[in-house]
């Protein structure tokens, strides 16, 4: 279970996100709302990449202000433009990744046929949607029971697509997604919107 209690978020003086409340057991919840409204926000907040100022994270029992670590290793941030070193190949960045979270790199099927498609090439020359899939690749690591993806199906291709929703489906706890797409909300188990620098569950 992801937990926020009275989330508060501020950047320069202006408030981003105000007194958020949310539950979410399990399955996949779409995150939607006009451009900046928060939800990429939202999202870097739950993972612990920027600050807090006021509230608290849970993840499956865990407080992000008390047991930092602990929590950060049950989820992946995969955000919509990650900065990875474009002159690394995709093979070197998934290497990278399992040695910063002490795993192994991932053997699954999507993994393996991921590689064989874009594993030796430079980050930097990627089309968006080979982007997105190498994202999906870094996910993967240390096979994290919370995905916590913004604007992931950009780019993707039809087939591709349906691959996304086929691997948000089999997590082990499920994913928070940031998305415009009609498809991918459509998919989802649940919907919250962002309005007025809280969240309203609209199903």
């Amino acid at each position: 279970m992801i937990e926020l209690k009275s989330l508060t978020v501020k950047r320069e003086r202006r408030t981003i996100l105000h007194d958020v409340e949310l539950s979410w057991p399990r399955g996949a919840l779409a995150i939607v709302g006009a451009n900046g409204s928060g939800k990429s926000t939202l999202l870097r907040a739950i993972a612990g990449a920027i600050a807090i100022d006021r509230g608290d994270v849970s993840i499956e029992g865990r407080s992000l202000q008390t047991a930092r670590s602990d929590a950060q290793r049950r989820l992946a941030l995969v955000p919509e433009e990650p900065s990875y070193p474009g002159h690394l190949a995709v093979r070197e960045l998934l290497e990278l990744c399992a040695g910063l979270r002490c795993a192994k790199v991932p053997d699954d099927a999507r993994s393996r046929e991921t590689l064989a498609i874009i594993g030796a090439q430079r980050y930097e020359t990627l089309s968006l949607g080979q982007r997105k899939r190498a994202h999906l690749l870094f996910a993967r690591v240390g096979e994290v029971p919370w995905w916590l993806l913004d604007e992931p199906s950009d780019g993707l291709d039809a087939r591709a697509r349906e691959s996304l929703f086929e691997e948000i489906a089999a997590l082990p706890s499920g994913a928070l997604v940031a998305t415009h797409d009609p498809v991918l909300i459509a998919r989802c188990d649940g919907v919250v919107r962002i309005v007025d620098r809280t969240v309203v569950r609209e199903r």
